[in-house]
């Protein structure tokens, strides 16, 4: 659920940067959630082990695949989300409002050009190989 205070950070962000829509913003929370989950099941806990930009964008591309599979490049479109720096983005608007936190290592581009949006959400779903020969109905 929720909090007040969530919510109000949250439109902070809005305010701060209306590129992107709410949903895109909870939906990097639930990466981070996601990710920070796999490290405690790997037993890597603390503030030893941190998240990088490409960690978070390879379970974000996991993530969006399991959820909508060949709807995910639509979702994204619709989240003006069209390339892996936009994610940066939408981390560090996260970071900025304190709803995330971020080494003094990271930087924004540690999410520039980490994969090419088409290959990893439009080839996948692509029909590969010859097309099947359609069965010809018989009208008479």
């Amino acid at each position: 659920m929720e909090s007040d205070e969530h919510r109000a950070r949250l439109q902070q962000v809005l305010a701060k940067d209306r590129r992107f829509p709410v949903e895109a913003y909870l939906f990097i929370e639930e990466v981070v959630s996601r990710a920070t989950q796999e490290l405690r099941s790997k037993g890597e806990t603390g503030i030893a082990k941190h998240i990088s930009g490409q960690e978070l964008l390879m379970i974000a591309k996991k993530l969006l695949l399991q959820k909508y599979g060949p709807l995910a490049i639509d979702v994204l479109e619709s989240w003006n989300v069209t390339r892996s720096d936009d994610f940066g983005d939408i981390v560090f608007n996260l970071a900025d409002v304190g709803l995330l936190g971020t080494s003094p290592n990271d930087a924004k581009s540690d999410f520039a050009d980490v994969f090419d949006f088409t290959a990893a959400f439009v080839e996948p779903f692509v029909a590969r190989g010859p097309k099947p020969q359609l069965p010809l109905l018989d009208v008479n």
